[in-house]
């Protein structure tokens, strides 16, 4: 900014105040003041040609490199002014908070409350759970539920899986043990596809085709022994072969296994049902 036009500057200011231009003015709408002005087109036609200037720009740089070495604008000062900014968005880009008044579309609640929603539509979460009805269409219904069979095919439910493996009596966890001496190759609750559904083992040793159950005092129930029936012509149709034990032949598990093995994997007549 060159001399002349500084004194044009406080000229100009001198006379405002000697007319009393300033007297009335309210200083703490001051800057509400400039914006009118700015908005009624006063500075369209003012000389801004000095802020391209290079000794201009070159008077402001130096002076902010003065408040630099003065420590006018130190790191503390900078440290504080981000911190006081930290997680919030700069202040031209920030939006002035509008809350909406709405009333509550549940039908027992008509509430009236505010919210910063534009499209709320219900004053609490326990409204907006009663308040909606959620509608599932057939078809979208039906093409998820074939969605999910197409992808448990030929696959046991890991639900199902956990609940197996863990509701084994401690019985049928010692057949399969003595079981492994013999066949380390044996596997516990194998499962196996029939032509009519799916049966799972309590152990089986796979490269003989040989099933081994150990059977509870649920197996002495009708309805349950009528289901064993109908699983062993599954099994058998198969090419298994069913080896059951209970608590009355329980100790001669190792003695039909040695067998089996003597006879290289022929079935053994005794216990065999």
């Amino acid at each position: 900014m060159d001399k002349e036009h500084k004194k044009k500057i406080s000229e100009g200011l001198k006379e405002a105040h000697a007319r009393g231009a300033y007297l009335n003015v309210d200083r703490t709408k001051h800057g509400q003041n400039i914006r009118e002005h700015w908005i009624n087109g006063d500075y369209d036609n003012r000389d801004a040609s000095y802020r391209n200037d290079e000794n201009y720009l070159n008077q402001i740089s130096d002076s902010l490199k003065l408040k630099w070495k003065e420590g006018v604008f130190g790191k503390e000062r900078n440290k504080k002014i981000s911190d006081a900014h930290k997680g919030k968005p700069k202040p031209w880009l920030r939006k002035p908070k509008i809350e909406y008044i709405k009333i509550c579309e549940y039908v027992e609640c008509k509430k009236e409350f505010t919210t910063k929603n534009k499209d709320g539509r219900f004053c609490s979460k326990s409204c907006s759970s009663r308040g909606v009805k959620r509608t599932i269409s057939p078809e979208k219904e039906k093409i998820r539920r074939q969605k999910i069979s197409a992808k448990l095919k030929g696959r046991m439910p890991k639900n199902l899986q956990y609940n197996i493996t863990n509701n084994n009596s401690y019985r049928q966890k010692d057949m399969y043990n003595i079981i492994k001496e013999y066949f380390p190759k044996a596997e516990e609750n194998f499962y196996v596809k029939t032509k009519k559904t799916k049966r799972w083992l309590d152990t089986a040793v796979i490269e003989l085709q040989i099933d081994f159950e150990y059977d509870g005092m649920i197996h002495l129930r009708k309805d349950v022994q009528e289901n064993d029936r109908i699983r062993e012509e599954e099994l058998k149709d198969l090419g298994w072969r069913i080896i059951r034990f209970d608590r009355n032949n329980f100790n001669t598990i190792r003695e039909v296994l040695t067998k089996i093995i003597k006879e290289n994997g022929d079935v053994y007549t005794v216990g065999v049902k």
